[in-house]
């Protein structure tokens, strides 16, 4: 399998149409719990079975930030779309919502600003 560039990854809020110049983009993490299974007759070591629940996790983005494309932090959840790699095969879409976003402005340097994006329910790939 081919190594895979970020360059062209893109995301889109659905509802509010909110886009992005992306510079970097982290998870979302899937997680399911464990439900210990271990009883009185195990011996060794504990035992574990599959929660029924996926958490969808959460997706952190660094973009850049010009100050004028403010964030939809104060939306309703409305369908996230991620676009990895510019192509348009490798897609993941969730219902989703912005739970954080922090701009940063230093001297003599690019202005960025950090977003974080809580999903609900299951993502697409």
């Amino acid at each position: 399998m081919a190594a895979t560039l970020g360059t062209g990854t893109t995301i889109t809020f659905g509802t509010s149409s909110w886009t992005a110049l992306l510079l970097d983009v982290d998870g979302p993490g899937l997680t399911r719990e464990k439900v210990k299974s271990t009883t009185m007759e195990t011996t060794g070591f504990h035992t574990y079975i599959p929660g029924d629940l996926v958490d969808p996790g959460e997706l952190e983005i660094e973009l850049e930030c010009d100050g004028t494309n403010g964030p939809p932090i104060s939306s309703a959840a409305e369908t996230i779309t991620i676009t990895w790699s510019g192509d348009t095969a490798s897609v993941s879409s969730a219902s989703g919502f912005m739970t954080a976003y922090k701009p940063s402005a230093p001297l003599e340097e690019r202005m960025t600003a950090t977003a974080t994006i809580a999903f609900s329910g299951s993502i697409t790939v």
